[in-house]
């Protein structure tokens, strides 16, 4: 698992980009220091007839807590506060679908 750090407030970043529906879990994202406000994102160039996906954050990159989770087939966007350093995805089950893009956009509060 590899580590990038998202460097700009506003600019929405791909944290899990993947062709087939496999659950797994992307790369830990580091957060800029003011990111209070995430707003998440769920796309899929086919819709799955069932997924779970979660988001989750961290204070040292290496222990993850769930802070969000989605089961919306047809993509969604969800809003959260959070006070960590480090945020993730995570494809806990799927059927079928493709294409599966989670987004975050970090914001000042």
């Amino acid at each position: 698992m590899s580590i990038t750090t998202l460097a700009l407030l506003n600019i929405p970043e791909a944290i899990l980009d993947a062709v087939a529906a496999v659950a797994g879990i992307s790369d830990s994202f580091a957060l800029p220091a003011r990111c209070t406000t995430i707003t998440w994102q769920t796309i899929f160039g086919t819709d799955p007839s069932a997924i779970n996906i979660t988001l989750e954050v961290s204070l040292d990159g290496a222990n993850f807590n769930v802070i969000d989770t989605t089961t919306a087939t047809a993509g969604e966007i969800r809003t959260i506060e959070v006070n960590a350093t480090h945020v993730r995805a995570q494809i806990n089950s799927i059927t079928d679908g493709s294409e599966i893009s989670v987004l975050v956009d970090c914001k000042d509060l």
